[in-house]
């Protein structure tokens, strides 16, 4: 996603201090629009997946 005036990375505060590039960060965003989880980490992109995949999995079978 564009975000060329840096509004994005403020709102989600994923912003690296000092360098200002974001940081890697998945969302889970819920049917109602609010964050149902936030999972940050620099170096394994493929638990990104994992996690959203448990949280929506978690969802799905009424455990949040």
């Amino acid at each position: 996603m564009g975000d060329t005036d840096g509004s994005i990375r403020r709102a989600y505060d994923v912003r690296w201090p000092i360098v200002g590039i974001a940081k890697r960060v998945t969302y889970v965003i819920g049917q109602d629009r609010r964050i149902l989880s936030a999972f940050r980490n620099e170096r394994d992109m493929t638990a990104h997946t994992a996690h959203a995949c448990d949280i929506v999995r978690g969802v799905s079978q009424g455990h949040r």
